[in-house]
């Protein structure tokens, strides 16, 4: 019931005040109950009776928490449906509006006007693959509004598909592009002979804006889409997700896009920040906002976010506010740029939430180690077993399925195009941040912010090379269950303290220190993997 209510309140608490809180309860009573649990697997038989009234107490703290919850009406994706509200699309666009995407659209656009490669009376498809806010949407706009492709193409249709993937409303959406008027065919297969009939012997472009469906039977629904028309059909598609363009059974393109230049994120951002010319009379701040557009990472998006946020702001304090401020913290951030990366979250199943938020214990711009990565993924009991496929296998597919939602990016080295490591963006690191609650935590050995160290399960330490010493107040932390030093190095001690205190504890790395003898006090730190 715990993991139930768990996975509702994990989407709502995003907005719900009352929801977090809630939820911050139920996990520390869960991690309570773990404890014990783990008490019970590690202790000698006398544990049974010494815990007795202790499994009573917590037994009636949970009840009385899921009580709570369930009054609360919390409801499978409710909080998922609220996100897609209001985010349908149309194939308009300003193109003087839009910055940094003349290579990416020539390159479209080519692919659209080729006619080779194709089998006789099939469409091909190209997919434009990307990160939320990268530009997927206004890529596809842009070459659907170029003039060439418009006196190519017999008929041009735009459809926004959204998660809500139903094959009859797209099949309508196409009918009612072509006739211009309202169709009313419910009949599955008149839908798809009144599309045949439209689309039989044109040259058609058919654009399916935001696909999220991963499932090969489900993109088997749309090849009546793919059939019929002559030599040249195309089916353009914008996706989050690289299992879509895999999965595609036609001859098929697919195009990566990457982040925009800093040049381009800055005339955006002026755009958005200024009255045309206004910039001129405000010299001091365009400084400032060059160092506020660097938080984008190439993001339009985040660069449109950024310069709305400062459209009434012509203090220089307010500016230098958000130049020192964390993107989770500012509000046109949270409405913009993190809500949507939150729909490819909410779009993950649980078990990759999971996953993916214990990587915010790492510093930002980290270089990920796949293998290792998996290896603490299993020690923290994140990776589902199976009986058919080895954990680290299991793993495996975890991590892949993050990196073709653009969750990681890869490390290339430049010479050969070797995958060297992975990282996230940093939109998407601050992104991971902002999910991240009370139990995950990243401490600077000299800037130790005042918290609540007993909340705290997974934490890594960041320490300068000026200090050699783990903050004394982590030792508060008894629920302990992960612990990762990062420190170049420079650390060389590791308090008592926390070998008695973190008796729960299931990671500890060491690699980042330069530790030479381990207290042999580590023996009470019996369920270290």
């Amino acid at each position: 019931m715990v993991q139930a209510l768990l996975e509702d309140a994990e989407d709502q608490q995003a907005t719900d005040t009352t929801v977090r809180i809630w939820l911050s309860k139920l996990k520390d009573v869960a991690s309570d109950a773990e404890d014990l649990l783990m008490d019970f697997t590690i202790r000698d038989s006398t544990v049974y009776t010494r815990n007795a009234s202790e499994v009573t107490k917590i037994l009636k703290v949970l009840e009385t928490t899921i009580d709570e919850g369930f009054r609360l009406n919390l409801r499978e994706g409710s909080m998922v449906h609220r996100e897609w509200d209001g985010r349908e699309t149309s194939s308009f666009v300003v193109e003087s509006e839009v910055y940094g995407r003349e290579e990416d659209k020539e390159k479209i656009v080519e692919l659209l006007l080729s006619c080779k490669a194709t089998q006789v009376g099939k469409a091909s498809s190209i997919s434009i693959v990307g990160m939320g806010g990268i530009g997927k949407t206004t890529l596809a706009q842009l070459v659907y509004g170029d003039e060439r492709v418009t006196q190519h193409f017999d008929v041009k249709v735009w459809v926004f598909v959204s998660n809500q993937f139903d094959v009859k409303n797209i099949m309508v959406a196409v009918i009612e592009s072509v006739t211009k008027e309202k169709c009313r065919i419910l009949n599955m297969d008149a839908l798809h002979s009144a599309v045949w009939s439209l689309l039989h012997r044109k040259r058609y472009l058919i654009v399916l804006d935001d696909v999220w469906i991963e499932k090969p039977e489900d993109l088997d629904k749309l090849k009546p889409l793919f059939r019929g028309g002559i030599d040249g059909s195309k089916i353009l598609i914008t996706t989050r997700s690289r299992k879509v363009a895999f999965m595609l059974e036609s001859p098929s393109f697919s195009c990566h896009l990457n982040g925009l230049s800093e040049d381009a994120c800055w005339s955006l951002f002026v755009q958005r920040a200024f009255q045309q010319g206004e910039e001129e009379l405000h010299p001091a701040l365009l400084p400032i906002g060059q160092q506020i557009v660097r938080k984008c990472g190439g993001l339009p998006l985040a660069a449109k976010a950024l310069g709305s946020l400062m459209r009434f702001k012509r203090e220089i304090r307010e500016w230098l506010f958000v130049r020192d401020s964390e993107l989770w913290n500012l509000d046109e951030c949270e409405s913009g740029i993190l809500s949507a990366l939150r729909l490819s979250y909410f779009h993950l199943p649980p078990h990759l939430k999971r996953c993916l938020v214990f990587c915010s214990i790492f510093p930002r711009h980290y270089e990920i180690k796949k293998d290792k990565l998996i290896q603490l993924w299993m020690a923290e009991g994140l990776v589902q077993s199976s009986s058919r496929k080895p954990p680290e296998d299991i793993g495996n597919d975890y991590f892949n399925n993050l990196l073709w939602m653009s969750f990681f990016i890869e490390i290339k080295r430049c010479d050969n195009g070797v995958v060297m490591g992975h990282k996230m963006h940093d939109v998407i690191y601050d992104f991971v941040q902002s999910v991240a609650g009370l139990e995950y935590a990243i401490l600077d050995c000299q800037l130790l912010a005042p918290r609540s160290f007993r909340q705290i399960r997974h934490s890594s330490i960041v320490c300068n090379f000026k200090s050699t010493v783990i903050p004394i107040e982590l030792c508060d932390a008894k629920h302990l269950r992960t612990l990762l030093l990062f420190s170049g190095g420079t650390f060389e001690e590791l308090p008592h303290e926390c070998y008695s205190n973190f008796k729960y504890l299931l990671v500890l790395d060491l690699c980042g220190s330069n530790l030479v003898d381990i207290d042999a006090s580590i023996g009470h730190v019996s369920c270290l993997c």
